[in-house]
C-alpha cells in the first residue's frame, strides 16, 4: 500500500483531532489550536470565526505564532451575501501581507524567560497574606495564566516561555484566587520589566510580594 502525503496529513490530522478533542465545527480556544499546530509541528495556526450581523457578513482571523504563544497578525473582513465567499481570499491576503511586513527578514532567533515570584510576612505580623494568580503579558498581548500561588516563603515558577530576540515589556498582573481560578486583579502590581531576550539563552525575572507591618510592596533584585 502506498501512503501519500495527503493520506499522511489527513490520519495525522483526524487522530489530532482524536487527542485534543477539537470538533469541527464550533469554537476552537487559542491554546487548544496551538497544542494542534505544535503536533502537527506547525510553526504558525491561524484561528478565525465567522459572524452574521443582519445582512452584513464578517470573518476574523488571527495568526498566532505556535512556539511562543504569541498572536502575531490579526484582521477582518466583511460583506454582503454576495461576497461570502471572496471574503476568505481577501482575509488570507490580508494576514499575508500584514505578517511579511510585521516579519523581520532575518529572524532574531528565540530566547526564553523565566518569572520567578515568592509571597512573604513580615516577622510577627498579623494581616493576611493572600494568595496570588498571575496574568502575564508580553509587549502588550496576552501570553497566559499562572498556577496560583498558595504558599509563602517559597520561590515558585509563574511562567516559563519561549520570546522571539530582542527586547520586550513584560507585565505580570496579579490577582486575587477563587479556588484555581481568577477573582478580580489586586490594587497593587509589580512594576514593568524592559527585558532582552539573548537567542537560545534564558532571562531570569525575580521579584516578591511581602505583607508588612503596615502597608504591602513588592521586592526586586537588583
Amino acid at each position: 500500500m502506498i501512503c501519500t502525503d495527503a493520506q499522511a496529513m489527513e490520519s495525522t490530522g483526524e487522530a489530532a483531532m482524536r487527542n485534543f478533542n477539537v470538533e469541527m465545527s464550533g469554537p476552537i480556544d487559542s491554546e487548544t489550536a496551538v497544542e494542534v499546530g505544535n503536533w502537527f509541528g506547525a510553526d504558525t495556526v491561524v484561528i478565525g470565526s465567522f459572524l452574521r450581523f443582519g445582512e452584513i457578513f464578517r470573518r476574523d482571523a488571527r495568526m498566532i505564532d505556535a512556539q511562543t504563544r504569541e498572536v502575531t497578525v490579526a484582521e477582518s473582513v466583511r460583506g454582503g451575501e454576495e461576497e461570502v465567499m471572496t471574503l476568505v481570499d481577501e482575509l488570507g491576503g490580508k494576514l499575508v501581507e500584514q505578517f511579511e511586513s510585521a516579519t523581520p527578514e532575518e529572524s532574531t532567533g528565540t530566547g526564553t524567560i523565566q518569572i520567578v515570584f515568592q509571597a512573604t510576612r513580615a516577622q510577627m505580623g498579623e494581616r493576611p497574606a493572600y494568595h496570588h494568580i498571575c496574568k502575564l503579558y508580553v509587549d502588550g498581548k496576552s501570553i497566559g495564566l499562572s498556577q496560583a500561588v498558595t504558599s509563602t516563603d517559597r520561590w515558585k515558577t509563574l511562567f516559563t516561555r519561549s520570546l522571539r530576540g530582542g527586547k520586550h515589556r513584560v507585565e505580570v498582573v496579579h490577582g486575587y484566587v477563587r479556588g484555581e481560578e481568577w477573582d478580580g486583579q489586586m490594587p497593587l502590581q509589580p512594576k514593568a520589566f524592559e527585558i532582552d531576550i539573548e537567542p537560545d539563552g534564558v532571562t531570569t525575572v525575580q521579584y516578591g510580594f511581602e505583607v508588612g507591618w503596615f502597608e504591602d510592596k513588592y521586592i526586586y533584585d537588583e
